[in-house]
């Protein structure tokens, strides 16, 4: 007996394929960590576990383990522009947070990255100044770079997201910076 596309049991199989792939997590890579996001949550990993990157496997995972930690020091500051982070291992061994929806393109092209990264403060938009120094809005990448891989301090008052989509997200309602570590 052959069977075909149209036969129940292969409908069936076909079905329970994809309702299995909707339980396994996604992963994406990103510069030093590997994220798998589940329908709920994004487990950030330090890292980029891809065969292509062995060599450098211990770069990627020093630097994704400061990553992890910069995040779980900002997240600790509280600030409603970062998505929060749900659980951690010490170290940074781990970051657990909520999963963002992605930015649609109205509201990626609606983001002031300026405004968001200094949470509006006047005097914190003096260290943005400083540290931005030519950047202009729609240059793509990272303006402040003494912000980035565990150099950031809070005491700074800039939030050290990148200005790239990737690194913003919607929860609840509101636009978060996703990936600030």
């Amino acid at each position: 007996m052959m069977l075909t596309t149209a036969h129940p049991y292969v409908r069936n199989l076909h079905r329970h394929a994809r309702r299995f792939r909707r339980l396994l997590p996604e992963c994406r890579f990103g510069a030093v960590r590997t994220v798998l996001l589940t329908p709920h949550y994004a487990f950030k990993l330090p890292g980029r576990w891809q065969l292509d990157a062995w060599r450098w496997w211990w770069d990627f995972l020093l630097r994704g383990l400061l990553s992890n930690m910069q995040e779980r020091r900002f997240a600790a500051e509280g600030w409603p522009q970062l998505c929060p982070i749900r659980a951690a291992l010490p170290g940074g061994f781990l970051v657990v947070m909520p999963r963002a929806r992605p930015l649609t393109d109205a509201e990626w092209q609606s983001l002031d990255y300026r405004t968001f990264v200094t949470r509006g403060d006047g005097y914190v938009e003096a260290n943005f100044d400083s540290c931005a120094r030519e950047w202009k809005q729609g240059d793509l990448g990272q303006p402040l770079s003494p912000l980035v891989l565990g150099n950031a301090g809070a005491e700074a008052g800039l939030i050290p997201a990148e200005y790239k989509r990737d690194s913003f997200g919607v929860l609840a309602g509101h636009i978060v910076a996703v990936d600030y570590g």
